[in-house]
């Protein structure tokens, strides 16, 4: 089996989505995508002696060379961008931890807390992201991810 994969960034007007592409040649009734997030892995990190595995996966393929991080330079922030495809502005994830009065009453909300997550989204009735997610937009055309 032969692995080719891809990185491309899609600007628009107020989107940026980084997608990893990994196409397998395999006779499949649909293409696969593999979407990666290394939080806070500088491509010179990445070295054949640091990293054979990783290395040789990204020459093998597409790198993508002039990616950059949204503001701020959060992990959740940066991960919400990457599954919706939009700045920090639009989705609604501001920070690791974040002041939100419905989600979490009288402390910071903390993304980090999955006990947090689940109650915050319970209360904003299934909406922590203010717009779709990867997932959400997969199943519009009848697809789906793994997790």
């Amino acid at each position: 089996m032969q692995v080719r994969f891809g990185f491309a960034i899609l600007i628009s007007k107020q989107h940026l989505m980084l997608n990893c592409i990994l196409n397998l040649n395999m006779k499949q009734a649909r293409p696969r995508f593999l979407i990666l997030c290394f939080d806070a892995l500088r491509p010179d990190m990445v070295s054949e002696e640091t990293m054979p595995n990783l290395h040789r996966f990204a020459r093998e393929g597409v790198r993508c060379k002039r990616h950059r991080a949204v503001f701020p330079s959060e992990t959740r922030v940066n991960q919400a961008s990457l599954v919706t495809g939009c700045y920090p502005q639009k989705h609604g994830i501001v920070g690791n931890k974040f002041f939100d009065p419905v989600a979490s009453p009288g402390k910071l909300f903390n993304t980090g807390d999955e006990n947090q997550l689940m109650e915050g989204d319970r209360r904003l009735g299934g909406k922590l992201v203010d717009v779709p997610v990867l997932g959400e937009l997969l199943a519009e055309h009848d697809l789906s991810l793994a997790t």
